[in-house]
């Protein structure tokens, strides 16, 4: 009985981890799920295009090792919330798709949590309370979850191609 506890609680602790870096780390295969589940996520992946589009913005700035970067917030209480807070400065990783990193401590509520994001957004991921800036393969990200997004780069693919390495990111609202 012991070791079939154990071994329950060690195969849960491995799924726990592969769940764990879905956002801060490489995109997941959207795999050959059902046509609902597909059609799900495509309805999530719309949503959001058409609410971001539709949304009032706040003009921030990102110094990214130095470097300035145009972005906005968009007009969610999460992005709010940690416009109150900048300026702010945080230190990003880089992953496959992503840099993200440090903790914030923001509240949002279940209907601010998404599927998906577009290249460029500036994101919230409520499980490891990560900042995260997404720079590509958006075209994969219907299986990412719970992403509150805050905002996005106002600037060309080609500036978050150039991001390499660690990043420290001054947030500060644009002057």
């Amino acid at each position: 009985m012991f070791m079939q506890k154990k071994r329950c609680l060690a195969g849960l602790a491995g799924l726990l981890c592969c769940l764990s870096l879905a956002a801060c780390g490489s995109v997941a295969s959207t795999g050959t799920g059902s046509s609902t589940a597909q059609e799900t996520k495509t309805a999530a992946t719309e949503k959001t295009a058409s609410a971001s589009a539709s949304q009032k913005t706040m003009p921030i700035r990102l110094t990214v090792n130095g470097k300035q970067v145009k972005a906005h917030f968009n007009d969610s209480a999460p992005a709010q919330e940690l416009l109150g807070q900048l300026p702010k400065t945080v230190t990003l990783n880089p992953s496959d798709n992503d840099f993200c990193g440090d903790t914030l401590d923001l509240s949002y509520k279940a209907s601010d949590v998404q599927s998906g994001y577009k290249n460029g957004d500036l994101a919230y991921w409520p499980p490891a309370k990560n900042f995260v800036i997404f720079v590509k393969d958006e075209e994969k990200s219907a299986s990412i979850g719970n992403l509150v997004i805050l905002g996005h780069v106002d600037e060309p693919q080609a500036v978050l191609n150039a991001l390499q390495g660690t990043l420290k990111v001054e947030i500060a609202k644009a002057q």
